[in-house]
């Protein structure tokens, strides 16, 4: 197979898996973006609801919790892709995307520069999390009896 059309296959993979696999997506959006994101919820509702808190703060939150993800699914990428050289530089590449953006953020007060590297570090981030995690058998769907030991 042509080695552009594995790297793009692996690259958006997620998006089918995404959507044939309900545990996959409950997964992502309650333990991923609820739980994990409970570190920017906290800032979001402060700024809401009149907290002493400002926007380039919301913006740190997002930063912390974008290279967090993006450290945690690279590093389980390397664990479980050591043979796939061009897809592990790929997701090398989209963590740097996702973490150096971050990092601007922690290190400057504009709140506009901020929103533009928090949205590029978002989608980096949890874009590399779907292609380290997505295609794990834990998140397959099997016979609901297979667990009852029929």
């Amino acid at each position: 197979m042509n080695p552009w059309l594995r790297l793009f296959g692996k690259a958006f993979e997620f998006i089918v898996l995404l959507f044939s696999r309900p545990r996959l997506a409950l997964y992502f959006i309650v333990i991923v973006l609820g739980v994990g994101g409970v570190g920017v919820w906290i800032p979001l509702f402060q700024l809401k609801y009149g907290g002493h808190i400002g926007l380039i703060d919301v913006y740190r939150s997002f930063a912390t919790y974008a290279i967090a993800i993006a450290v945690t699914a690279f590093a389980e990428f390397l664990l479980r892709n050591k043979d796939e050289l061009t897809l592990m530089m790929f997701a090398f590449g989209l963590t740097l995307v996702g973490a150096v953006p971050a990092v601007v953020i922690l290190v400057q007060d504009s709140t506009m520069l901020a929103a533009t590297c928090t949205e590029i570090s978002i989608f980096a981030t949890l874009w590399l999390w779907f292609i380290a995690l997505a295609d794990r058998p834990e998140f397959e769907e099997g016979d609901a009896r297979t667990t009852l030991g029929d």
